[in-house]
């Protein structure tokens, strides 16, 4: 059973982290920020909301089907999840820019010097502009 809790939780945690470093690699429709500083701040900018949102949607959805549920086992598993929610959503917003910021990963400045940014670039074009 606490299989099934750390899963779930990991999958929600996978999903906000793959959204920051969307947010952060590809910054949307501007110039990418000179350093990791500004890319991360531009990065909680654009992400804090849809996060934030999808932790309160997941949060009401399993604080119902726990006031449904008619199993007590379900019902522990998921108050627990519900529990572990708003802590997912915290680390997210925290723990991921700083993680971000002391690790040496590329900057999203980096990505464009790099020999096949130009062609991502082009194929990135050809299939946005393809009806």
């Amino acid at each position: 059973m606490n299989t099934l809790i750390h899963l779930a939780l990991a999958a929600l945690a996978a999903s906000y982290l793959i959204q920051w470093l969307a947010s952060y690699y590809s910054p949307p429709q501007q110039k990418p920020a000179p350093n990791k500083t500004q890319a991360i701040k531009a990065a909680l900018a654009s992400t804090w909301r849809p996060i934030t949102f999808s932790a309160i949607v997941t949060l009401v959805g399993l604080v119902v089907l726990t006031a449904s549920s008619n199993s007590p086992e379900l019902r522990g598993i998921q108050a627990t999840i519900t529990v572990g929610i708003p802590l997912v959503w915290l680390l997210s917003l925290t723990l991921w820019p700083l993680l971000l910021f002391l690790l040496p990963l590329p900057t999203p400045r980096d990505n464009l010097n790099h020999p096949t940014a130009t062609r991502a670039n082009r194929l990135e074009q050809l299939v946005s502009n393809h009806p």
